[in-house]
């Protein structure tokens, strides 16, 4: 094994990031995403879907098979892309509303050209599944027509209304898309916009046409039938018929809202246009927005119905800007708020050249907006606002990829990164940073504030090598920022993680541990292995890979190659045996090869591994130095009897030898050692602190033995090719809840600085029918670092990313967890990962962390939160009596000590204790005594480092004598 001592390294860019401040309504999420490719794509409709995401349609001339076609995109609800879809052939196609249908799938309304030479165009209809596959098409029109649907929804029959534009064409259709009847309602020139279906089972149209020789637009009620019942018009300040109704809402009173456009007599300049009526269509009020000093057109294309009874609208705005460079105008995307009675409550523009054009409220209260981003060449477009319309405009992005040619940018043959986080600090904020995660093709997007900021790689892995010109300097960003990092590769070699858990072990039902492999090298992993050591314990009930050999409790699983970023999983069932008493530890260890490093700084030192066994009354720990070129040199180690010291020393371990700890057991007790491996010992070889535990060595008269002591302690390795996973049996439990290892030492929970931490979220469905989705949001204390999670194993395939100022979210997509009544093994998941502390947290830091749980559309479960305190030598060490003494128990902590340390006399209180401390030479060196006390606090003062020895009096008499150590 060649292994390496290689700091990880970092990139750093300043960039002056314009990004806009906002404040988020609380418990609603924001995003802002673009669809499409390198030519012109466009939103017109979304909705949400029954699964929390988003359905969004439009139109495509970067995909498909003509010049341009339908295009539908599937979204999970952080806009993240499930699938998308193209409808066509080699001629133009467009949608203008998709709608989720009653059996899951989708209704697809827009139009088509058809025929050579002398084109016509149609109606064209799509009838989807719920994957966006073509159940049926429909196409409605004559030759020489030239009509398109811009409005379509589902009935309450299961059939579908449609308005065609030209003539204001209305179908009625049944569920196949068979013509029931048609209406027309309008002449030369007209345009229908939108139909919906009413409460009475009759549908509002908007529009526009000529009434009585005169240019008009509004609104037609008509019954189940398409008779009209009345209509709610106003005249166009022009002859030509431009702007009108672009989309109409039945209101919570029965009522309607409208929203359009109205152009002015020179027909050059729209006014933005909104009026509400009654259920008779007598109007209630009406909003006529006309030009202000410098603003020269806006058009509001879509509307919804806001929770508090207002109506929320989009559009666009089009302002007069005088820049250094001239007079230009600006576009920017309008989103407006009216209460019920008209009254404008908030605006919101995002500028850069956006539109609007479909609006609509999200489950929670969100808003959800899809358009065209016109400045980028012509992207689908969505945002989702929070109930304030409050969103994050611009944003620090890029893509991380081996620069497989060298030539310092993106091409055809070079690879994407995943699960790459990258950092943009605020600079002049110390602790002000936000984080993106790369996807499966190495894009991050980071939204942001106003401000300078430094963009790094924080955890870049010492294969890969950051020397192209892009990757320094200083960059003053506009709207968006665009930050590369090209990355040269130093070293083909496989790097492989591994790692195993499982949701919990109870004896009366099966547990299924799920162990997760990845390729994060730079080249492909030839001949893999998985080696598994089971827990005596634990039954096996079934692998979902059957293994290539055994021996013993150990099992080989060949996985073959594993490509560069490949990931995989096994899957192996338990049960706990009935032998196992309740809370008894269970450990489940894997390793995985190829384990070789490839850069030639190699790690020469002692490599230390360490066993125990328990054979008859006594715990032998045998330490192993696997290295055959170190220069062995004592090391420390310490033996713990449950949580106190009960013995320490140093021992020296020859190249390729072993040494052996032993000590009595006694009845009940846990045993473990520490052991310290050579100090700057590189975390891709070890950890620096080598452990072992034995539990239960000697039962008392029932069978019990103390439990709960291996958790509190590290037992994990650092690195990526070896995991272990250790944890209680239960009862009774919290489905969903929260785990730490270490759980801390004591009740104070101690753990030292810069000790990793591996959080455990166990979820279960406990409700009555199937979990299509679960997200965990973990908001992780400021005392961690964001920039080093690593999800390290899941119970099913998931997604992840740290985003904000370090939040990490993971989404199991159609997980399709059943629920409890129905499977209950089956219900359970988890997600477990890793995450480095802040860099040496003061002493006394508190780390307090939890998670939210969403199943599906529902309210957020709160886990527990876990608990830790940063300490210094805050391990007890246990004083044995003297020989002559009467039997008390004596501990002194912290010991290690560094500025002091307590010796404490356990249920016993004395007239006068007095502590006598001697060097290992035997002199003497301090003399403390206190009157009516138990204990007595040796202050550090002028003590060096070492080895010192004690001996204490109680009214006089020997009590006892021991070891401390100042450090």
């Amino acid at each position: 094994m060649v292994l390496i001592n290689q700091k990880l390294k970092t990139l750093y860019l300043l960039i002056l990031c314009s990004c806009l401040s906002y404040t988020v309504s609380l418990g609603q999420q924001t995003w802002e995403r673009s669809y499409g490719g390198t030519q012109h794509d466009g939103g017109h409709s979304v909705q949400q879907t029954a699964d929390g995401g988003y359905i969004i349609g439009g139109y495509t001339r970067s995909y498909g098979a003509g010049e341009s076609d339908m295009y539908l995109v599937k979204t999970d609800l952080n806009g993240d892309t499930l699938w998308t879809q193209t409808y066509g052939d080699s001629t133009i196609e467009d949608l203008n509303e998709v709608q989720q249908t009653t059996d899951g799938g989708y209704i697809l309304a827009g139009s088509k050209v058809v025929g050579f030479g002398v084109l016509s165009q149609w109606i064209y209809l799509v009838k989807t599944d719920l994957n966006g596959d073509t159940l049926w098409t429909k196409t409605y029109g004559d030759w020489g027509d030239n009509i398109g649907a811009y409005s379509v929804q589902q009935t309450t029959d299961g059939g579908y209304i449609v308005l065609g534009d030209a003539d204001i064409y209305l179908l009625k259709l049944d569920a196949q898309g068979d013509t029931l009847w048609t209406k027309t309602y309008g002449n030369m020139g007209s345009e229908g916009r939108v139909v919906r279906q009413t409460t009475d089972g009759g549908y509002i149209i908007g529009g526009s046409y000529t009434a009585n020789n005169v240019p008009v637009y509004g609104i037609i009620k008509t019954d189940a039938q398409g008779d009209t019942l009345w209509t709610h018009t106003y005249p166009f300040e022009t002859s030509i018929h431009m702007g009108g109704i672009k989309d109409v809402r039945q209101t919570q009173d029965g009522g309607y809202i409208a929203v359009g456009s109205q152009v002015d007599p020179g027909g050059n300049l729209n006014y933005g246009m909104m009026f509400k009526t009654d259920s008779s269509g007598t109007l209630d009020w009406r909003s006529l927005d006309t030009l202000t000093t410098g603003v020269s057109s806006m058009d509001y294309y879509g509307v919804s119905l806001a929770q508090d009874g207002g109506f929320v609208y989009t559009g666009t705005i089009t302002k007069n800007i005088t820049s250094g460079t001239g007079f230009r105008q600006r576009t920017a995307l309008l989103l407006r708020k009216r209460d019920a009675n008209g009254n404008v409550l908030w605006e919101r523009e995002h500028a850069g050249g956006h539109t609007g054009y479909s609006v609509e409220r999200t489950a929670n209260g969100g808003i959800v907006v899809a358009g065209i981003r016109i400045n980028q060449g012509g992207d689908m477009y969505v945002f989702l606002a929070d109930s304030l319309g409050n969103y994050r405009t611009n944003a620090i992005m890029g893509n991380v990829y081996q620069d497989l040619d060298l030539s310092c940018d993106q091409t055809n043959i070079d690879r994407g990164l995943a699960g790459i986080i990258v950092q943009a600090s605020l600079n002049g904020v110390s602790t002000f940073d936000y984080y993106g995660t790369t996807d499966s093709l190495g894009y991050y997007f980071i939204p942001c504030q106003v401000g300078t900021y430094t963009i790094s790689i924080p955890n870049l892995h010492p294969y890969y090598n950051l020397s192209c010109p892009q990757n320094t300097g200083t960059v003053t960003a506009q709207t968006y920022d665009t930050v590369d990092f090209p990355l040269e590769v130093l070293a083909l070699c496989p790097v492989m993680n591994v790692d195993v858990s499982a949701p919990l072990l109870r004896q009366i039902v099966p547990s299924v541990y799920s162990i997760q492999y990845c390729n994060t090298g730079t080249e492909a992993a030839q001949n893999a292995e998985i080696t598994v050591e089971i827990d005596t314990f634990l039954n096996i009930l079934n692998f979902s890979q059957a293994p290539t050999s055994q021996n013993g409790n150990n099992y080989v699983f060949n996985i073959g190659t594993v490509g560069i970023g490949d990931c995989g999983n096994l899957y192996i069932t338990v049960q706990v045996d009935t032998s196992a008493i309740l809370g008894q530890t269970h450990c489940l260890e894997v390793s995985i090869t190829p384990d070789s490093l490839c850069l030639p700084t190699n790690w020469t030192g002692m490599l230390l591994d360490v066993s125990g066994t328990c054979q008859n009354d006594s715990i032998h720990f045998n330490i192993e130095n696997l290295s055959t070129t170190s220069i062995a040199t004592p090391r420390d180690y310490w033996v713990f009897e449950d949580n106190i010291i009960m013995r320490t020393g140093m021992v020296t371990v020859p190249n390729g030898g072993s040494s052996t700890i032993s000590v009595p057991a006694s009845p009940r007790k846990f045993y473990r050692i520490e052991v310290a491996q050579e100090s700057g010992i590189p975390w891709t070889v070890s950890d620096s602190i080598v452990s072992a535990f034995v539990e239960g060595c000697i039962s008392d008269a029932n069978g019990d033995f103390n439990v709960g002591f291996p958790t509190q302690f590290p037992n994990g390795h650092a690195p990526t090719f070896r995991a272990i996973d250790c944890q209680q049996n239960i009862g009774s439990f919290d489905p969903n809840n929260k785990e730490a290892q270490p759980v801390g030492y004591h009740a104070e929970h101690y753990i030292n600085q810069n000790q990793y931490i591996d959080y455990k979220i166990n979820f279960q469905n406990t409700g009555t029918d199937t979990a299509f989705f679960v997200t965990l949001i973990d908001t992780l204390s400021p005392y961690l670092d964001p920039a080093s999670v690593q999800l390290t194993s899941a119970s099913h395939l998931c997604t992840w990313r740290i985003k904000g100022n370090g939040i990490l979210e993971v989404n199991f997509d159609y997980i399709m967890l059943p629920d409890s009544n129905v499977n209950e093994p089956a219900s359970h998941g988890f997600a477990k990962f890793r995450i480095e502390q802040q860099v040496n947290n003061p002493v006394g830091t508190i780390i307090n962390n939890f998670a939210d749980i969403y199943f599906d559309f529902n309210a957020p479960i709160q886990t527990n939160t876990t608990y830790h305190e940063i300490g210094a030598n805050f391990y007890i060490l246990t004083i044995t009596p003297l020989q002559d003494a009467p039997k008390i128990l004596v501990n002194a902590f912290p010991n290690p000590f560094t500025y002091g340390t307590t010796i404490q006399v356990n249920d016993e209180e004395y007239d006068n204790l007095t502590l006598m401390v001697y060097d290992l030479m035997g002199r003497q060196v301090t003399v403390l005594s206190e009157e009516n006390t138990n204990q007595i606090e040796l202050p550090r003062n002028n003590l060096e480092n070492g080895v010192y020895l004690f001996k204490l009096l109680g009214n006089g008499k020997p009590i006892s004598s021991g070891k401390i150590v100042a450090q």
